[in-house]
């Protein structure tokens, strides 16, 4: 990231707050600094499947943005990415209502980034872990 590092966290702070998707999927940004974030995730009833369990689908939503933010922060506002695969791994069930998403990049390259995340309960319980790739690009346009 550019040296106006602080400026272009502020402004992904802002854009993940203002994005409908974030609001939607219930999503709360808890903490961002340069390849590093922390989502916050309140289940409710909806989130539920048939046997009354958390959706994977709803974690795999939590891992996705969790891993594409911290990416985001890593690679600056002048470039952007999309996911090209995520791997989740649902290694325990939860004890607890919310979900923490921490993610972190372990590589941003020119053209292929690597982040992973981890997703916990409030009690600690690892929930699962994700690992994602995606492919960064520069912006175009604006």
């Amino acid at each position: 990231m550019s040296d106006d590092g602080t400026e272009a966290l502020d402004a992904l702070r802002e854009r993940v707050r203002a994005s409908e998707f974030q609001r939607w999927a219930g999503l709360e940004l808890v903490s961002l600094s340069e390849g590093r974030t922390e989502f916050a995730l309140r289940t409710v009833p909806e989130h539920r499947n048939l046997e009354g369990g958390l959706h994977g689908g709803v974690l795999s939503i939590l891992a996705d943005t969790a891993t594409g933010i911290a990416m985001h922060s890593a690679i600056g506002p002048d470039r952007t990415h999309v996911t090209l695969q995520l791997d989740l791994h649902f290694i325990g069930r939860p004890s607890s209502d919310r979900i923490l998403g921490a993610g972190r990049v372990l590589r941003s390259g020119r053209r292929i980034g690597f982040a992973e995340a981890e997703l916990t309960d409030e009690e600690g319980t690892l929930v699962a872990t994700a690992r994602a790739t995606f492919l960064l690009m520069d912006r175009r346009g604006g």
